[in-house]
C-alpha cells in the first residue's frame, strides 16, 4: 500500500492534480484483482472540505494491455533476433520503417542509410528489372527477387510479407533469406543435367562443341571461347570452335585447317585436368574461359 500512500500525499501537497494509481489486491477467491483509484484533493473547497477519491475495477483493462504488451515483447525478439534479415516497410512510399540487426549485417547498410531508403534502393536499377520480373520459388513459400548489396553486389532471395499496421502506417512486415547459392547449385545442376543428355545425342564433334559453348556460357557468361581437341599420337591441337566478342557482339573466328601445335597451355591441362580461366591469368590475346580435356589418350579436347 506503499505506492497509495505515496499517492495521498502527493494530492495533499498538490491540491491542483488529478492523482491516478493502480493496485492490486487479492480478493477471497484467492485471484489477484486490479483497481485503478483516483483522488483529487478538495479539502479547499468549504462544501467538500475532503479528498474525493473514486475507485473500479481495471483488472479485464489490465489484461488485455498485459497480452498486448507481451505480444510486443515477442514480436520484437522475433524481429531482432531472426538469423533473416527482417524489415518493414510503408506499402504507400515502400520507406523502410524498421530493419533489424540480420539485414543491417547482409546488406551493408547501417539502420540510418536504410530508414532513409525506399525498397528500390535495393533493387537492380530500372533498366535492368525490364527482363527480370519476380518469379514463384520452385522450393519455398515466396517470390524470389534480385536486390542489391551496398557493396554493389546483387543476391537473390526468397521474400516473404505480411500486412500490418506500424506506427499508424499501412505497413508489411517482410522477411528475406538469401537463396543464391540454392538457385546457382540448382542452375547448375540443370545445366549439367541438360548437357549429359545433349552429349549422348550428338553425332560429330563440331555438334558437340556447340552444345559445350552453349553449357558454358550458361554457367560462366563467358566473352571469349576455344574448344580444341588434341591427338595425343601426332602431338598437335586441332582447333573445333573459337568465339569472341566484338563490340559486345559474338563473332565466330575461322578456324585454321592446320593443326596446332601444343603450348603450355594445353601441356598444363592434359597432365593436371580442367581449370577455368580469366583473361588476366592467360597470356593468350584471347584466352578460353574453359579447357575440358576429355581424355589423356589419342583424342582429347582442351
Amino acid at each position: 500500500m506503499l505506492r497509495a500512500h505515496e499517492a495521498f500525499q502527493e494530492a495533499l501537497d498538490h491540491p491542483e492534480r488529478t492523482v491516478k494509481i493502480q493496485v492490486r489486491y487479492k480478493n477471497r477467491a484467492g485471484e489477484w484483482q486490479r483497481l485503478e483509484l483516483v483522488g483529487k484533493n478538495r479539502l479547499t473547497d468549504p462544501e467538500i472540505n475532503g479528498v474525493v477519491a473514486s475507485c473500479r475495477d481495471v483488472s479485464d483493462r489490465w489484461r488485455v494491455e498485459e497480452k498486448l504488451r507481451d505480444s510486443e515483447r515477442q514480436y520484437r525478439l522475433l524481429f531482432h533476433s531472426n538469423p533473416n534479415p527482417v524489415w518493414v516497410f510503408d506499402l504507400e512510399t515502400q520507406a523502410f520503417l524498421e530493419v533489424n540487426e540480420a539485414a543491417i549485417q547482409h546488406y551493408g547498410y547501417s539502420r540510418e542509410e536504410f530508414l532513409a531508403m525506399t525498397i528500390s534502393d535495393i533493387r537492380p536499377p530500372e533498366k535492368d528489372r525490364l527482363h527480370e520480373p519476380a518469379i514463384p520459388d520452385a522450393v519455398g513459400p515466396g517470390l524470389v527477387w534480385r536486390h542489391r548489396r551496398k557493396d554493389g553486389s546483387f543476391i537473390d532471395v526468397e521474400v516473404v510479407w505480411t500486412p500490418m499496421v506500424f506506427d499508424d502506417h499501412f505497413a508489411a512486415l517482410t522477411m528475406a533469406v538469401d537463396v543464391t547459392e540454392r538457385r546457382r547449385v540448382e542452375h547448375r545442376n540443370t545445366v549439367f543435367s541438360r548437357l549429359s543428355q545433349q552429349l549422348s545425342a550428338a553425332t560429330t564433334a563440331a555438334e558437340a562443341a556447340r552444345i559445350i559453348c552453349e553449357a558454358a556460357d550458361a554457367l560462366f557468361q563467358w566473352t571469349d571461347f576455344a574448344l580444341d581437341l588434341y591427338d595425343a599420337g601426332r602431338d598437335e591441337v586441332h582447333s573445333l570452335l573459337n568465339i569472341t566478342t566484338v563490340e559486345g557482339r559474338r563473332v565466330e573466328v575461322p578456324l585454321s585447317p592446320q593443326p596446332k601445335t601444343t603450348n603450355a597451355l594445353v601441356r598444363r591441362v592434359i597432365e593436371k585436368g580442367s581449370e577455368l580461366l580469366t583473361a588476366t591469368q592467360s597470356t593468350t590475346t584471347r584466352p578460353p574461359p574453359c579447357l575440358c580435356p576429355s581424355a589423356k589418350a589419342s583424342t582429347s579436347s582442351a
